[in-house]
């Protein structure tokens, strides 16, 4: 995780060590804005090439970025709430927008929906399983997760209710979720959950509770969570403290990468992007308030 020295960054209540880069996106105080502008941007999800998807809630719209902030395209799935990129055996990369229904619809980065999975009631989440195979993903419900395959006729193929505890004896009954709120997934069946107020470690494959990453008061209000696909460096925000943490692989040490503004706004959705030629790693907070959506830019 640390790199040339930089464990002294890794210190109790540290300063940030986030340089903000910049900022994109544009509020609108209209349902169907242009291309680029937010009213309610609920989740971000970040492409191996950097693009990066963004959803807009209230008017349905999927945002394409570039690494830089500028937009590509934009289009409308009904009922958007969140959005990941997904292996595409024919196009290499496909969206899974889950909606309001209950359903995830897989598009292609023009819009046209391909095929739409009944899923259930309130996803709220979407995350693409990298180390499944094309086309696998979880999904996050408010009480469970489900693992699916848009390549299967029904596209299901396991549900987690709970989690069962690391090394429990055979029989032990699993602690239920209760409500999840946020999803990020890793290059290994780890993946990492926002329920209630605790962030969790689980494997997906398994149904284990590995670890949980941080309690209060170190984390208060979690809201969002993203991970570093090549260190496994898991980013966290908390709102009550207004700041977005950095943890090791083992939650072991920690670093502050941004003081948020205090403008009223609160951070809804995390992504972190892939390294540029410097090594300088870009790390996207989407930003929400009164009047106020963009997505902020942290170089660390």
């Amino acid at each position: 995780m640390t790199q040339g020295g930089d464990d002294e960054v890794f210190q109790p209540e540290p300063s940030a060590v986030g340089v903000l880069a910049g900022q994109f996106g544009q509020y609108v105080d209209a349902p169907h804005g242009l291309p680029g502008t937010f009213r309610s941007p609920s989740s971000i999800d970040c492409a191996c090439d950097g693009r990066l998807a963004v959803v807009d809630a209230d008017s349905g719209a999927v945002h394409i970025f570039g690494r830089n902030g500028d937009c590509l395209s934009s289009f409308r799935v009904a009922g958007a709430r969140s959005a990941c990129f997904v292996a595409d055996a024919a196009r290499g990369e496909s969206l899974a927008v889950a909606t309001h229904d209950g359903g995830v619809s897989i598009c292609d980065q023009t819009g046209r929906v391909d095929k739409h999975l009944p899923l259930g009631a309130d996803v709220v989440a979407v995350a693409a399983l990298r180390h499944g195979g094309g086309g696998v993903f979880v999904a996050a419900h408010r009480s469970r997760l489900t693992i699916c395959d848009r390549y299967q006729p029904t596209a299901l193929l396991r549900s987690l209710g709970s989690m069962r505890p690391m090394n429990a004896p055979v029989g032990r009954p699993g602690t239920p979720f209760s409500d999840v709120r946020a999803l990020a997934t890793t290059a290994t069946p780890r993946a990492y959950v926002i329920d209630a107020a605790a962030v969790l470690a689980v494997d997906v494959d398994t149904g284990t509770l590995l670890q949980s990453v941080a309690a209060a008061p170190l984390l208060r209000e979690p809201s969002a969570v993203a991970v570093d696909l090549v260190t496994g460096a898991v980013f966290v925000s908390d709102s009550a403290g207004r700041r977005v943490l950095q943890f090791d692989a083992d939650a072991g040490r920690y670093r502050c990468v941004a003081a948020l503004p205090d403008d009223g706004g609160g951070c809804v959705a995390l992504a972190a992007g892939p390294r540029g030629p410097g090594g300088h790693q870009l790390v996207y907070v989407v930003c929400r308030g009164h009047g106020a959506a963009h997505v902020l830019m942290y170089q660390i």
